[in-house]
Parts: C-alpha cells; sequence; structure tokens
C-alpha cells in the first residue's frame, strides 16, 4: 500500500532528497578546497582540521547521493521491503570516516602541543574562509534537515548533522586563531582538539541510532504511541504483537488487534481499515500489515456465543463421506436460545441454575449428501456443548443452499384476485397502515410471495415482528405450495 500523501508522488519525493544531497556535494567541494588552501598557506591546524572535516563532509554527501538512488529504488523479488536500508548503511559509513579523522586531528594536536613548534600566520584569508564556511554550513545544514524531517531520511539527517558541527567547529576555530593573534600558539592545536571531540560526540550518537536501525531497533516511544491509538478505536477490543522496523525514510509495522468474533466479516474488514488509517496519521510513510484476531468481548449475549461457535464449527468440518480435500460451507441463521423452566415450578433453571435450550439452521450446498449433513449437524451440536456447557440441548435443522439463480414465472398479474386476497389479509391486521408490491412468484411448482407493508414508525419493533409473523402464518394457510413468504417492513413516510 502507498501510504505517501496523494498529492506527493515518489518520484518527486526521490528528486527532491537527491537533489539536496547534490547541493551538499557541490557545497562540499567548495569548502574542502578553501579551507584546505587556507590552512596550508597558513600552517593553522584548527583550519586544516575544519579542511578535513569538510573533505568528510563531502565524501559523505557523495556516498549519500548514491545511496538515496538506491535506496529510492521501489521493491523487488529480492528486496522485499524495499532498499532503504542503504540509506542506514551510508550513514555508518559516514560516521566511521568521522571516527577517523578525529583520530588523526588528535594525534596531530597531541604532536604540535608537545613535540614540535609549527609557526601559524595570522591573516585575513584565516578568518574569512572560516566566516564562508560558517555561512554555507549554516545554509546546508538548514536545507538538508528539513527534507531529512520531511521524509524521515537518515542520511540526510546525518548529513545535515555533518554540516551543524561544522558551524560549531569553526565557532572554535575561530576562538583558537583569536587567541593566535594573542601569541598563544597552544590556542590553534587546542582549539583542534575541541573540534575532534565535538565530532566524537556527535558521531557516536549518529553512529548508534544508525546501528540501531540496521538492527531493526523500534524507534523510541513509537510502539506505545500506536498502541496508545489504536486502543482508543471503538470496536478494538484489544492489541497484540506490535512490530516496527525501519528500512531508510519508510516505517514498516504490522501488529495484531483483536476483534469482537461476532462481528461480521465486512464490518471486521472495515475496521481494520480504520486500524491503518489511524497508524498512517500517525506514522507518516509507513506501510501497515494488520491481523485480526477475533476474541470474546463483554457484550456478547449467549446467543451470539452459539452463533459464533456453531459457525466456526460449521466452517471448520471436512466432508467425511467423500472428497476429504474439500470443506463444507454452511451459513448457520435463526439462531434461537431459551431459558427452560421447571413445569411444575414455573421458574427457569429450577434449583437457581438455569438450562439453556438452542434452535437453529444450518444452510448447506447442495451437493453434499443427507448423511453428510448429518454427521456435519452432529459435529455442530458436539461443539456447542463443548464450549458452552450451560446449553443443555440442541436442535439443529439442515436446510438446502442453492447457488444457482432460480427460474421463476411472475403470477402477479394472472392471479390479481390472489394478490388481493393477501392485501386484505395484511390490512386486517392491527398496525398495518398500508401493503403494496405484492409479488406472486412461481418456481417450479412452488410459490414464493413478497411485499411491502407500512407501520407506524412509533411502534416497538417487537410489535412490528409479531405483526410480521401473523400475516405470513395466513397467507401460508389461504394458498398451497407456498414455500416462502418474505415481507419488507417499512416505516410509514420512510
Amino acid at each position: 500500500m502507498n501510504t505517501t500523501s496523494p498529492q506527493v508522488s515518489l518520484e518527486t519525493i526521490s528528486s527532491e532528497k537527491q537533489r539536496v544531497a547534490l547541493s551538499s556535494v557541490a557545497a562540499g567541494i567548495f569548502l574542502t578546497g578553501f579551507k584546505l588552501g587556507i590552512g596550508l598557506w597558513t600552517g593553522s591546524l584548527g583550519i586544516i582540521s575544519e579542511a578535513a572535516h569538510s573533505g568528510l563532509d563531502f565524501a559523505a554527501a557523495l556516498i549519500t547521493y548514491f545511496a538515496l538512488r538506491v535506496s529510492d529504488k521501489p521493491a523487488d523479488r529480492d528486496h522485499m521491503y524495499g532498499h532503504g536500508k542503504v540509506e542506514n548503511f551510508s550513514a555508518l559509513i559516514e560516521t566511521v570516516l568521522l571516527l577517523f579523522t578525529c583520530g588523526w586531528i588528535f594525534y596531530e594536536a597531541v604532536r604540535r602541543l608537545f613535540f614540535a613548534r609549527v609557526e601559524i600566520e595570522i591573516n585575513f584569508w584565516s578568518f574569512f574562509v572560516i566566516i564562508t564556511a560558517i555561512v554555507v554550513d549554516f545554509s546546508r545544514s538548514r536545507a538538508l534537515g528539513r527534507v531529512a524531517e520531511k521524509y524521515n531520511s537518515q542520511a540526510l539527517e546525518a548529513d545535515a548533522l555533518h554540516f551543524r558541527t561544522d558551524i560549531w567547529s569553526s565557532s572554535v576555530v575561530v576562538l583558537g586563531l583569536l587567541f593566535s593573534l594573542l601569541h598563544i600558539q597552544m590556542a590553534d592545536a587546542i582549539a583542534a582538539m575541541i573540534v575532534a571531540g565535538i565530532i566524537v560526540f556527535v558521531s557516536l550518537r549518529l553512529g548508534k541510532r544508525t546501528i540501531d536501525a540496521l538492527m531493526d531497533r523500534a524507534p523510541e516511544g513509537i510502539v506505545e504511541t500506536i498502541r496508545k491509538e489504536v486502543v482508543n478505536i471503538k470496536g478494538i477490543a484489544g492489541v497484540e504483537n506490535i512490530r516496527v522496523r525501519q528500512s531508510g525514510t519508510r516505517m514498516f509495522v504490522d501488529m495484531v488487534v483483536n476483534v469482537p468474533r461476532s462481528l461480521p466479516f465486512q464490518a471486521a474488514d472495515e475496521l481494520v481499515d480504520g486500524v491503518e488509517d489511524r497508524i498512517h496519521a500517525v506514522v507518516p510513510n509507513s506501510d501497515v500489515i494488520v491481523h485480526m484476531e477475533p476474541v470474546p468481548s463483554e457484550e456478547e449475549t449467549l446467543v451470539d456465543r452459539v452463533r459464533v461457535v456453531a459457525r466456526n464449527a460449521a466452517l471448520s468440518i471436512p466432508r467425511r463421506t467423500k472428497h476429504m480435500d474439500s470443506m463444507i460451507h454452511a451459513r448457520v441463521h435463526h439462531v434461537h436460545v431459551y431459558r427452560l423452566s421447571d413445569s411444575t415450578q414455573g421458574e427457569p433453571g429450577g434449583e437457581g441454575k438455569a438450562r439453556y435450550h438452542a434452535t437453529l439452521h444450518v444452510e448447506c450446498d447442495s451437493n453434499i449428501d443427507f448423511p453428510e449433513a448429518h454427521a456435519l449437524s452432529g459435529a455442530i451440536e458436539e461443539k456447542v456443548k463443548a464450549e458452552l456447557p450451560e446449553i443443555a440441548s440442541i436442535a439443529i435443522r439442515i436446510d438446502e443452499r442453492s447457488n444457482a439463480v432460480m427460474d421463476a414465472v411472475d403470477l402477479t398479474a394472472s392471479k390479481a384476485d390472489t394478490v388481493e386476497m393477501m392485501r386484505a389479509r395484511a390490512l386486517s391486521e392491527p398496525g398495518v397502515l398500508g401493503c403494496e408490491d405484492i409479488r406472486l412468484l412461481d418456481s417450479h411448482g412452488k410459490i414464493r410471495v413478497s411485499m411491502i407493508c407500512y407501520f407506524d414508525g412509533r411502534l416497538p419493533l417487537r410489535e412490528v415482528d409479531k405483526t410480521l409473523t401473523a400475516i405470513e402464518r395466513s397467507i401460508y394457510s389461504s394458498l398451497e405450495n407456498v414455500v416462502d413468504v418474505t415481507i419488507r417492513a417499512v416505516p410509514q413516510g420512510a
């Protein structure tokens, strides 16, 4: 799934990242040459150390540029998570280069402090090159930092950090030059050591972050942030196994969310979509995989539990008599649970413990035979009683389900008298305000009836259902060969 904002394409992001990296290469070339020339002319170790620092910045920027060209390639068969780790690896190389440079600077500073005397020529160009470097470094660090933050690029962040440390170290070198003007010759070497110390500190921090990314360590606090956001989504029963890994600018998140097992599949799928959208909002440019784990919920009734257990049992039972590699596809409906009363006492459950009887229908594919259907109902009964011991007894009716579209003859026009009779029967029931769209269909000698009945919208649903049942019974008793009556109840004025 592409989680990038629809206003900004991946090509645009890649182009902007590479453009700012290339401009840093140019800045690195300019600063390295300028500082090295002035440093060799004046003999200032501080300026030479700054030239070495800028030289590494140039090398690092060059590595970053080529790393970005590779890391922005899309995922392929051999690199399923993309090529983003190249960015992290390039940042590690930059860190190692910086540490090597610091070692040389420390060595040369100690040599000048204790073993060799080097005359330093301080002039206008000594200060001009450092001040110019500070201006350029400030400009580059801001540009790199802005793009790094915008696209969460560790490689560009490393480059920005390089240029930022240049500002600090250049400021120290300026102080060293000022002290050298006062004939405090050791100030230049000490300034160089301070510069190296700053670089070591920053490099170690960057190196730790880079190694963390290469080792797939989750960014600090991100797991708890994701958990907090997801558990607050209505309908989510719990969150488990959040895993986060970063590859370049992209964050990969996979997790398990608990959803009520009684939730319909479509509703559960929409709930997962909502989880993904919430994570994308919290973690931009993320690739999210959410696995659903159905679990019991506190809102489940005993009817819900019977329906879920029966449905799961029906979907998991293999065919027993033939085609052993196939499954029986069944649908559970018309689930009812009754709290049983003792006929002598009239109280449910007898001695304080309720007993329940359950009934349900299971629709099976028309291509299974009667013994298979019987075996299925027996297996469902065993499963329900095993998981719900409060169900003392259960009755299961097996219905045939046909996936074929049935042919039918519309008898509505030719049976006008019958239609009017059914309308009259419906209107005779209390609460029915109107009746229309009555239709009679003859499918292979079996009559199917459908109609619309209007009711007062203030009526309780229980009363509407009671009236519909009475109308259905009246039609079944009045007409022969009626096998199905479907009545749509509509509030008056809807």
